[in-house]
């Protein structure tokens, strides 16, 4: 019997899982409430006999040793080690050295690669400039363990020359084997090793210096392993975990070099992901920091973008969520903290979205609606508090009353703003059709269809090309159909003027729109 069969036999699946959130029984099968989501109603459940779980939430699912190892965010080893306390099973030295040497080899690479920059920076060159220009202390270099791969089979060489297991280096991935051949995997990189928790070393980040014109990707990292799991990793929180809990606010940030920009100018509460998109299991580990979540992404479409994901995924899990203002000039955290002093501005998420969103105060309807929903779903599932601001914000931009935005926020999908006939259409085709399908009766239409018709038969296109019958019962049944499905059952207040007004503007001289839009005047005061 191996150690993890004998730490199965003296503990149940319940009785670690109850460590986390309460198990309830129901008949044959245990359920709780996940401990991996926020939720309401319990849909995580457990099978004590095959020792298992799943959520029907957010299907997380495994054993023992991966509920231990995702909810502490902790490796392999370490879960093996606080279970195996807690079922008083002692474990033996194979098992302990099974698991140590490859992180031990990770250890011992990453100082190999330390070694290789302090002796690159010991003369002028371009490792040497990249890390001065950078500002890259020696003290932040030691904190972060920053190194250097130079050429190809500089590590190959060490390895084969102190007699190391060139599969286990493939296995923690810092070397190749391809056609039957071992190849370094980082060249020429500055390398920055990944620490979990513990501040062991467990995968690699390499990046590429200015003067490489190649086309290799600017940043490489280790692949998944037993050892690296991206979508868990937070970087940076083994030296910024307590300076979180110390000042309740965590920075977040787009990469490892933006992090270490931030600890480099003191502000030590600053971690970033990993190579990857924001997950769960990231927010989760957030959530249990029990501090405020303030997003510092790149000032760019892309980082938008992301920010709006994870705001919402924090929002969810009930995280009070911030935007770090950062100047437009600059593109990202690392470039605004090599040119200005950090005194920050930071604002309330949701605020700096609504705000920032020209969409929300669009006079066309369909746009702003839309713009409006999506913000309102971004802190649906947040505490009272976060969904009043968010409600306030939009009634304080758009003036729409309280409760008509409280009927929105309970819509739970986003209203889709379909196209209208398929055909190409002008402004004034579009504003006729919907004034037609919803304001058939409006006095006005009879003379605004008189005036397209003189349009059109002055024009290049007949008039049976431009409105024909079957178009408008189509144009009118699509119309209706697609504002039903919004909540729409009226024209916006003055949309026939605004048609008018259209009219005018493009055909304003024309001696007949002239005639017509008199009668339009005469008619309107009547």
């Amino acid at each position: 019997m191996n150690v993890f069969e004998k730490i199965q036999e003296r503990l149940t699946l319940i009785e670690v899982i109850e460590d986390y959130t309460p198990v309830i029984s129901r008949g044959g099968y245990y359920v709780a409430r996940c401990p991996f989501h926020n939720e309401k109603t319990p849909s995580f459940t457990i099978n004590n006999d095959k020792g298992v779980y799943y959520c029907f939430g957010c299907m997380a699912s495994g054993n023992m040793f991966s509920f231990v190892g995702n909810i502490e965010n902790i490796g392999k080893k370490e879960a093996l080690e606080k279970l195996a306390t807690k079922a008083g099973v002692t474990l033996d030295n194979k098992t302990i050295d099974e698991l140590d040497k490859g992180l031990q080899l990770l250890e011992t690479v990453a100082n190999l690669y330390q070694k290789a920059l302090q002796f690159y920076q010991n003369s002028e060159n371009y490792v040497s400039n990249y890390i001065n220009k950078r500002k890259i202390t020696s003290h932040i270099q030691s904190q972060f363990k920053i190194g250097y791969a130079p050429n190809a089979d500089f590590l190959i060489n060490f390895l084969q020359k102190n007699n190391i297991n060139l599969d286990l280096a493939v296995e923690i991935g810092v070397v190749n084997y391809r056609e039957g051949k071992y190849k370094d995997k980082f060249v020429d990189r500055i390398m920055i090793p990944v620490l979990n928790e513990s501040g062991k070393v467990v995968g690699f980040t390499g990046r590429v210096l200015p003067n490489d014109t190649s086309d290799r990707p600017k940043y490489l990292n280790s692949p998944e392993s037993k050892y690296f799991n991206k979508s868990r990793i937070l970087y940076g929180l083994n030296i910024a975990k307590t300076p979180i809990q110390q000042a309740k606010q965590c920075i977040l940030v787009e990469g490892n070099m933006d992090v270490i920009a931030a600890h480099q100018y003191g502000v030590n509460y600053t971690i970033a992901t990993q190579g990857t998109a924001t997950t769960k299991d990231h927010i989760d580990r957030i959530k249990r920091l029990n501090c405020d979540l303030i997003l510092a992404f790149d000032n760019d479409n892309a980082g938008r973008t992301s920010e709006q994901k994870i705001a919402k995924m924090a929002y969810d899990n009930d995280i009070n969520v911030f935007k770090l203002i950062i100047d437009e000039k600059y593109k990202d955290i690392d470039e605004y903290l090599n040119h200005e002093q950090w005194q920050p501005t930071i604002v309330p998420y949701i605020e700096h979205h609504i705000k920032t969103n020209p969409e929300i105060l669009s006079k066309e309807i369909y746009t702003q609606k839309q713009a409006i929903v999506k913000a309102l779903l971004l802190t649906k599932q947040s505490n009272p508090i976060t969904k009043a601001q968010t409600l306030n914000i939009i009634n304080e931009l758009t003036h729409l009353d309280i409760e008509t935005l409280k009927q929105l926020q309970s819509q739970e999908v986003i209203p889709e703003a379909k196209p209208l006939p398929p055909v190409k259409l002008d402004p004034i085709k579009v504003a006729f059709y919907q004034l037609l399908a919803l304001d058939s009766k409006n006095p006005r239409l009879p003379i605004v269809y008189e005036a397209i018709k003189h349009i059109i038969d002055n024009g290049e296109r007949s008039f049976q090309d431009f409105l024909n019958q079957e178009e408008i019962s189509w144009a009118i049944e699509t119309v209706k159909k697609n504002y039903e499905s919004n909540g729409i059952t009226s024209v916006m207040p003055g949309s026939d003027m605004n048609l008018i007004h259209n009219i005018k503007r493009a055909y304003g001289k024309d001696p007949k729109i002239i005639e017509l839009l008199n009668k339009l005047d005469l008619h309107t005061a009547q």
